[in-house]
């Protein structure tokens, strides 16, 4: 029993004296704590004189090195803020830079793609339609041209044979007759030349 009471006991104690120990280290001091606490630290403790307060040199020379080491801290952490915002100016510039090129080359692949080359000239794909259809209706035009000229040259020419034909048999059958009237006449005569050799 009085073994447990004094492990209790050593427990508590050693309970109370690290709850001691953080209060004084949480106290404010000269060594520690912000800037304000530091001089309301030496203000509390400083004693009077008549309307002057009379302070520790060693406690101002602490709280100079403190302010200094807070000064050259924070400019340290502005100098470093200031670096991050440069370099942070310096990638939005060259991020501006390459978002205009990437602008620039969509700009030319969508004049590209909307551009055919004709006669190593661009141009654009309205306008190369306009011209593709513009020369297949003039040749279609053009092509029924000549199909209405040969159909109209082949008609004649189909006329022309049917009436060289015509003129072909007229001809045969005029000369079949003045072959035949020439054999009669020539009976005739030969038949006159032999009546005249009798008499």
């Amino acid at each position: 029993m009085t073994r447990h009471l004094k492990i209790i006991s050593l427990v508590i104690l050693i309970g109370f004296h690290s709850l001691f120990t953080k209060a004084q280290e949480k106290s404010p001091s000269i060594d520690n704590g912000s800037i304000k606490e530091q001089f309301d630290y030496i203000f509390k403790k400083s004693s009077n004189y008549e309307n002057y307060k009379v302070v520790k040199r060693v406690w101002l020379q602490k709280l100079q090195k403190h302010i200094t080491d807070s000064l050259q801290a924070e400019q340290q952490r502005y100098i470093k803020a200031n670096n991050e915002i440069q370099a942070h100016k310096k990638s939005i510039n060259t991020l501006q830079t390459e978002l205009d090129a990437i602008k620039k080359d969509l700009a030319n692949v969508n004049d590209a793609k909307d551009s055919i080359a004709l006669f190593r000239m661009p141009i654009q794909k309205k306008m190369y339609k306009t011209i593709v259809w513009s020369l297949i209706a003039v040749l279609l035009i053009i092509l029924g041209y000549f199909i209405y000229s040969f159909n109209n040259s082949n008609s004649i020419t189909k006329k022309t044979i049917a009436k060289y034909d015509d003129l072909e048999h007229e001809y045969n059958s005029y000369r079949t007759r003045a072959l035949e009237r020439e054999q009669v006449l020539n009976r005739k005569l030969q038949d006159e030349i032999n009546k005249q050799k009798k008499s």
